[in-house]
């Protein structure tokens, strides 16, 4: 839950200080802090998490606001969907801890049945260039930190990620590798017409909107409320410049 981290690519130096610290120091298990009220923003860097595949329970901060709101959301539903547990918490009450920390137990020891591995599917042109890359790289397992996927390395691999390939540096199938997700990468973005970050981008907002489609009811916005009649008013065609001006 640090500022910035919105997400686990090489870009800001947040995102690149919590995926060194993953593969540096692999926590036991990953408390994925998401803002209830802000959904679909917030579940991208969980999506991000999934493909690494670690232990994780997240902990749906700040959902007092969410039900103030009128939302409908069925985390229990979405927690299943995605393997999993999501536990509502208000953190400055301390409303929910106690169960979030049963969860972080439960899922450690292994005991949470709703805990399975997902993939986040990106789509066939993405993923019939992924598998003979993810292949390959599996078969060479030994050559990839442990904790983490072959197919999370061949992923960052077609999207070009820098720090990922010094990560592999000792691997003797490095050059390889690279060779053969450049061509991926090139046949990926030529059948889409967009390049490999956004393509990714938008397969993962995709699935979370699918996901939220069926767990997440947004609240009616009630009309003719006081903002909306001061609205009317100082965005008039007429009044609205002076007002403005004054």
């Amino acid at each position: 839950d640090l500022p910035g981290t919105y997400a686990l690519s090489a870009y800001s130096p947040e995102e690149v200080y919590v995926r060194r610290h993953i593969i540096d120091d692999p926590p036991d298990i990953i408390v994925n802090t998401v803002v209830a009220s802000n959904l679909e923003r917030n579940l991208y860097l969980t999506t991000e998490l999934i493909d690494i595949s670690p232990k994780m329970v997240i902990a749906l901060n700040m959902y007092d606001e969410l039900e103030a709101s009128g939302a409908k959301f069925d985390h229990e539903a979405l927690g299943e969907m995605i393997g999993i547990p999501m536990i509502p918490v208000v953190a400055p009450s301390g409303r929910g801890l106690e169960e979030l920390l049963d969860a972080i137990i439960a899922v450690h020891e292994n005991r949470d049945k709703r805990v399975r591995h997902i993939h986040i599917g990106y789509g066939s042109i993405i993923e019939e260039n992924l598998e003979p890359l993810n292949a390959d790289m599996r078969q060479h397992r030994d050559e990839l930190i442990a904790h983490f996927p072959p197919r999370y390395f061949a992923l960052k691999l077609i999207e070009g990620d820098k720090e990922v390939e010094s990560l592999l540096e000792s691997s003797p199938h490095k050059e390889r590798w690279i060779k053969m997700a450049t061509m991926a990468r090139t046949e990926i973005e030529t059948a889409l017409g967009e390049d490999i970050e956004t393509a990714l981008s938008n397969q993962k907002y995709g699935f979370i909107s699918g996901a939220l489609k069926e767990t997440y009811e947004a609240a009616e916005r009630k009309r003719n409320t006081l903002s909306d009649k001061l609205d009317a008013i100082v965005t008039h065609r007429i009044w609205g410049f002076p007002i403005f001006f004054a």
